[in-house]
């Protein structure tokens, strides 16, 4: 294999998809702020600058969170028990954490620990860095406060157990903390009543606040006051916590975080309050508040934020939520605070057609990239449809072009996007022998390999074994043939949930577009007689599906399902898929003229190269990124790897490892069979493709219109073999 991969072979994780954000606007203290953004309206901080920032720290287990002092940044992990009494802290100096680099290795600081003290958080008054510990032995549990003062080396450590069991009795679950002014440290458990234990600075019992109307989510120390957040009669509240009253005073109410909520200090006198949606900063001087970012725009869901931190700067440093040694911090900048030496400009930008707040896996592909390299740096530029068309003709496109949106055959036939079959040949990355030939034979058009996409999946359709034999494929007929027999049933669902006669006529387009559309010719085909018999025959049977919640396995296991359907994207689901068919199923394929074998390849990151693009080698370097930094566990999407070793070794880890199946019982580990009919899957596979989005609607519009009795099928016929030439007479 060849050598050179990027300096950083970074794992990528899969993010959920994004909800909407909320609108940003200024609240009178007490007033609620859960305000919903209009459609269309811009989200909070949608010009903010986003930037991917490593963190490299030795070490690792379950992250404790971040510590800000004058002096730096401290980041905490626990430990295992085996580890020496050496306990090692993390630490990044204000002025290098200032500073613009995309990298950032922290300094160890070694802490005298006994072995069996396992710390468990981690904060700080600004002055001062604070460590919560539990010790659990045979003999007693006891608790521990590790504290440093700015300056010093040496940590004082405070037996705090006697106060802790006065608060707490025997329960170790609290792990909110802060300190104030005075030298008070306040603890307390998130998500339960409101129960803050608060301590003087010799570790002896200030107080116990209790309040049983309230539950705790998170707490905090601002310009040396406590404050906290709760929810309190259905609503989220910020509270100061006043130690001379003992009391929380209601500050204001907040914006419903929907179970996600961290407060952290702002700037100045200001609390950040992080949910689901956006972030929310609260001026505690002015009585105002604001939504200032929306999650959505760093292509996050605010669920999938692990902590997050502002600096003297004012610059917001978020961690998503990654099980990684390496932290991958997203750095947001307001436009006041940047400056001009952190501009991208030493790079060579390449614009990518995409949607960071829809596609977050892209977002964070393109954050890590932009990490990875020192020479390009990767943008990504919403583009309409139509738009991106006009944009290509005239050559002032983006870069990169989703495949998707113009389809692999007009791509290549209409020499829209770069031949990749030389830059292929000329990488010190990857070579054709590393990646999977079948994916780059079907997005081969005419020689001209139109993208190298980096993972995908296979969709097949399965029957009962008992019923169609166990060798896969069939013709059109014997598919129409087969649901005649069993009319009544709901035809398919899994890939496509829908009226059963909709889902037929949409099944066989996806899996035999290139017989009725000739993307070279740009010449449709529908009213060869074909689609004609296959639309009349549908029209014909009864509408069956129920639309209920019940899941697709279970009607397929209680007989009410005639086909079952899933995109196959590991062993894994595959070895699945084989416990619901319950030793009765064929992965029979989709019907082909001929009857041989067909299953519909789905891949992920088809990206062309631009034959306009004056970034053409950028483009190609995060081309190769994308299909490099591949693993068979984590991919760019959730799916196969294109990469040969990682698909190799995710089937022999499959040979050795049970899963747990749909059922919840144990599926055994692969055979050797199991491996070779999923290797077919792959050797039977066709893509769709790409250019569907107008036709999709195209053919869902009329075939509605058909089946709900407003046209016959001979004009529906007519009307979709129309509007689909017209198309390609417009666009090809």
């Amino acid at each position: 294999m060849k050598t050179g991969i990027y300096r950083y072979f970074l794992l990528l994780a899969l993010l959920s998809l994004l909800f909407g954000g909320c609108a940003a606007r200024q609240t009178e203290p007490g007033e609620s702020a859960a305000q919903k953004t209009n459609v269309g309206d811009p989200l909070p901080g949608e010009d903010w600058n986003v930037q991917y920032v490593e963190m490299a720290a030795g070490g690792g287990g379950k992250l404790l969170g971040f510590a800000m002092t004058e002096k730096g940044l401290y980041i905490s992990f626990s430990r295992a028990s085996e580890i020496s009494e050496e306990y090692p802290l993390y630490y990044l100096s204000s002025q290098k954490l200032g500073q613009t680099e995309t990298r950032h290795t922290l300094e160890d600081i070694v802490i005298e620990m006994p072995t069996e003290h396992q710390p468990f958080r981690l904060f700080s008054d600004r002055e001062k860095l604070y460590i919560l510990v539990s010790c659990i032995t045979e003999d007693a549990d006891a608790c521990f406060l590790y504290t440093q003062d700015t300056g010093k080396e040496n940590m004082e450590r405070i037996d705090i157990t006697a106060a802790w069991e006065e608060a707490f009795a025997e329960e170790r679950t609290a792990s909110l903390a802060a300190a104030d002014k005075n030298g008070l440290v306040y603890i307390g458990t998130a998500g339960t009543e409101c129960n803050i234990l608060v301590l003087r600075e010799d570790g002896s019992l200030a107080f116990v606040l209790n309040r049983q109307d309230c539950v705790l989510y998170d707490m905090t120390n601002v310009e040396g006051q406590v404050y906290c957040v709760g929810r309190s009669q259905g609503t989220d509240v910020l509270f100061h916590i006043d130690s001379q009253k003992q009391e929380l005073e209601t500050v204001a109410k907040l914006p419903d975080s929907r179970g996600t909520v961290m407060l952290r200090p702002g700037q100045g006198n200001t609390v950040l309050y992080g949910y689901y949606d956006a972030l929310y900063r609260y001026d505690l001087e002015k009585g105002e508040g604001q939504d200032i970012y929306a999650w959505a725009n760093a292509g996050m869901d605010g669920r999938n934020i692990k902590d997050f931190f502002m600096d003297a700067q004012g610059k917001l440093w978020v961690l998503p939520n990654l099980e990684e040694n390496v932290l991958i911090m997203m750095l947001l900048q307001e436009p006041a605070v940047r400056s001009e030496n952190e501009s991208v400009g030493a790079k060579e930008t390449v614009i990518i057609c995409g949607d960071k707040i829809r596609d977050t896996e892209l977002a964070k592909a393109v954050g890590m990239f932009n990490i990875a390299s020192d020479k390009y740096h990767v943008e990504i530029k919403e583009y309409e449809h139509d738009r991106l068309a006009a944009e290509i003709m005239t050559g002032n496109g983006p870069d990169l072009i989703p495949l998707r949106t113009i389809g692999v055959s007009v791509a290549a036939n209409k020499g829209i996007v770069e031949d990749l079959n030389p830059y292929l040949e000329a990488s010190e990355i990857l070579s054709r022998d590393m990646l999977n030939e079948r994916v780059l034979d079907l997005y081969t058009v005419d020689g001209r390999l139109t993208c190298v996409p980096p993972s995908f999946s296979v969709t097949t359709l399965y029957g009962k074994e008992s019923e169609l034999g166990n060798e896969p494929g069939w013709t059109m007929e014997e598919f129409l043939d087969y649901v005649d027999r069993h009319r009544g049933l709901t035809v398919m669902e899994g890939f496509m949930r829908d009226d059963s006669r909709k889902v037929m006529v949409m099944m066989m387009w996806y899996a035999r577009q290139q017989q009725w559309v000739d993307w070279k010719q740009g010449t449709a085909a529908f009213d060869q007689g074909e689609f004609e018999e296959l639309l009349r025959f549908a029209a014909a049977y009864e509408a069956k599906y129920d639309g209920g919640s019940e899941y697709a396995e279970e009607k397929w296991q209680s007989g009410r399902l005639l086909l079952y359907s899933r995109p196959v994207t590991d062993m894994r689901t595959y070895l699945q898929y084989q416990e619901v068919l319950a030793g009765d199923g064929v992965a029979i394929g989709f019907p082909t003229q001929e009857g041989t074998p067909c299953n519909i390849l789905g891949a992920y990151g088809t990206y062309g190269i631009s034959a306009a693009s004056p970034h053409k080698e950028g483009a190609w370097a995060f081309i190769e990124y994308l299909a490099a930094n591949q693993t068979g566990k984590d991919t760019y999407q959730y799916g196969i790897a294109t990469l040969n070793s990682a698909m190799e070794e995710m089937l022999e880890q499959s040979k050795e490892e049970k899963f747990i199946g749909m059922s919840g019982h144990d599926i055994p580990s692969a055979t050797d069979e199991d491996l070779q009919q999923f290797r077919q899957l792959l050797d039977n596979a066709v893509i769709r493709d790409d250019e569907l989005t107008v036709i999709n609607e195209i053919m869902s519009e009329e075939l509605d219109t058909c089946f709900s009795g407003g046209r016959s099928v001979e004009d529906t016929v007519k009307v979709i073999q129309d509007r689909v030439q017209l198309y390609l007479d417009e666009n090809l």
